[in-house]
């Protein structure tokens, strides 16, 4: 039968709470410089979004002018609850293809 023994190791070198268990300077330095540059990426990209493209753009790229039309026309028949005349009407997809170019 064999007996494990428990021992506690001291530790060899005294370190001080600050240095383990606090950041310094330098980390509050690195986390703001990280944010301001974070910041600043997100504004970019916000600021310059792309132009929309027109109605004779390619079909196989998103056009906001085509999709405006589509969606003034789903919005133009009013209420649509399901089974109603509204409904059935709105869903004819082989209007809406002639609009984008897929006959």
């Amino acid at each position: 039968m064999s007996v494990f023994h428990l021992t506690t190791v001291a530790p060899t070198k005294s370190a001080k709470k600050s240095d383990v268990d606090e950041l310094n300077a330098w980390h509050w330095l690195a986390i703001g410089v990280y944010l301001i540059a974070l910041l600043l990426t997100l504004q970019h990209f916000h600021s310059h979004v792309p132009d929309p493209l027109p109605m004779s753009a390619p079909t196989n790229v998103f056009s906001e002018t085509r999709a405006r039309r589509i969606l003034d026309e789903l919005v133009s028949y009013g209420s649509k609850p399901a089974g109603s005349h509204a409904c059935e009407v709105g869903t004819d997809l082989k209007h809406w293809s002639t609009w984008v170019g897929c006959d």
